[in-house]
């Protein structure tokens, strides 16, 4: 793993759009584990970061901060992993060591942390994160995965897991009953939902409309849902509630959900929102009523959660390609390219049978069973690549074809002028030479081999 070159997948500007990327990995020092990834969840606050939106990013930026992986090099003065052990990776990967805060556990929380993606190791290099072949991580920032949790489920629960559990515990084997608010059903929400459940809570699922409900009741098992669109039920919910954990990640306002508390209820924000949200004093003062904030949760508190999952016997709802290519579909491109991907996906063999044609790499693909495998496994690419490949070789075959640019596609792609030769050359860092044969085969290598790292 010495100063080895590996594959991601960047942003490279604030469309958020994906493209190929290498880079080199730090030695494996003393201290670090260096392991094969396997998975990586999607986290809303990737897409936060790879568009710049709650924090100045210095690109290109290797998102992904929810990554299992495969121990296959330790350093000297590690013990606790070994080669072969499945272990997980969080939000950050590294902090000062010395303050009050990480001597506490709540690391999390030093002025020195330094988060996985998107930011600055002490060396001054950018930390890349799971949306990538491999990783170098100190160990003190690594996690083991229990035995009996599949490590597909494990993912999640690196980040929104977590997220949820750290602030849950202090409700956790109450001498009373629980009556818990969930605001908002996404990812960090339906695992709340679980998480508070598993804690003997009585959970109420609050979303803005009845388009969850069926969700929330027969698949996750809430005891009841609200909208909070209806304001009968509203009035009738009105002061029932412990603790509401808030995970919107938008603006929304907060006196419908304050009125929900009982008198010394919590209103507990796990939710990142890039806008200021508003509030009047008056039902807090008079109902000693706490909003609080809660960031992540300690590397003790990931071990935690991912113990307690597989101890309760938990199951995440993850989805896998089909649903990361939805994801990005809905957030990154245009409305009118959306047909044009979604044909290409739903032709994922004559995709393929274009892409390798014009790479002329037919021969690797049939010599490689591995490469052969991944690519059944993993036949939903991202539209965002289906669009750049085809716009690609419809450029090869017509150099004066354009099309109207989208507002969310990048600009590198989409307002060039340049021959389309030039257009393949998507990754000049790599360590293939730039090309349009190198770049599509790449390309396909990467979607084969490494597009598990997104699902």
């Amino acid at each position: 793993m010495e100063g080895r070159k590996v594959v991601g997948w960047a942003a490279r500007d604030v469309s958020g759009h994906l493209s190929p990327y290498s880079f080199t990995l730090r030695k494996t020092g003393p201290e670090d584990v260096a392991l094969k990834v396997l998975y990586c969840g999607v986290d809303h606050t990737d897409l936060h970061q790879m568009r710049s939106e709650i924090m100045a990013i210095n690109y290109p930026l290797v998102p992904g901060h929810e990554i299992v992986g495969e121990v296959v090099e330790v350093g000297s003065q590690v013990n606790k992993f070994k080669v072969g052990d499945k272990v997980g990776v969080g939000c950050i990967i590294s902090s000062c060591g010395e303050c009050w805060l990480c001597n506490s556990d709540s690391e999390q929380y030093c002025s020195q942390r330094i988060l996985t993606t998107g930011g600055v190791h002490k060396d001054g290099t950018p930390t890349h994160g799971g949306f990538s072949s491999a990783m170098v991580v100190h160990h003190k920032f690594v996690v083991k995965i229990p035995e009996k949790l599949a490590p597909e489920q494990a993912a999640p629960l690196l980040c929104a897991g977590v997220t949820a559990y750290s602030p849950l515990k202090e409700f956790n084997n109450s001498d009373k009953a629980i009556n818990a608010g969930i605001l908002g059903l996404g990812g960090v929400g339906h695992l709340a939902v679980l998480i508070a459940k598993a804690m003997g809570h009585h959970v109420t699922v609050i979303s803005s409309s009845e388009k969850k409900r069926g969700e929330a009741l027969e698949h996750l098992h809430a005891d009841s849902f609200l909208v909070s669109s209806n304001a009968a039920d509203m009035e009738r919910a009105a002061a029932s509630l412990d603790y509401i954990l808030d995970t919107v990640p938008a603006v929304h306002a907060l006196d419908p959900y304050v009125s929900l508390l009982k008198v010394g209820g919590k209103l507990i924000f796990v939710g990142v929102v890039t806008k200021p949200l508003h509030f009047n004093t008056e039902d807090l003062l008079l109902g000693k009523k706490t909003l609080t904030g809660s960031f992540i949760g300690s590397i003790a508190e990931t071990q935690e959660t991912l113990d307690f999952w597989a101890e309760k016997n938990l199951s995440s709802m993850i989805e896998g390609d089909p649903g990361i290519a939805a994801l990005y579909d809905k957030l990154l491109i245009s409305e009118e390219h959306l047909p044009f991907g979604e044909k290409l996906r739903a032709n994922n063999e004559e995709t393929k049978r274009l892409v390798l044609q014009v790479a002329g790499h037919r021969d690797l693909l049939e010599g490689d069973p591995y490469l052969k495998q991944r690519l059944r496994l993993r036949d939903a690419y991202i539209t965002t690549l289906n669009v750049c490949q085809a716009y690609t070789l419809k450029r090869i075959r017509d150099p004066d074809y354009h099309v109207k640019v989208g507002p969310n596609l990048s600009k590198e792609y989409m307002e060039s002028r340049k021959s389309a030769a030039e257009l393949a050359k998507l990754n000049p860092t790599s360590e293939y030479a730039p090309g349009l044969e190198d770049t599509l085969i790449l390309t396909m290598k990467g979607i084969a081999g490494g597009m598990q790292n997104t699902g």
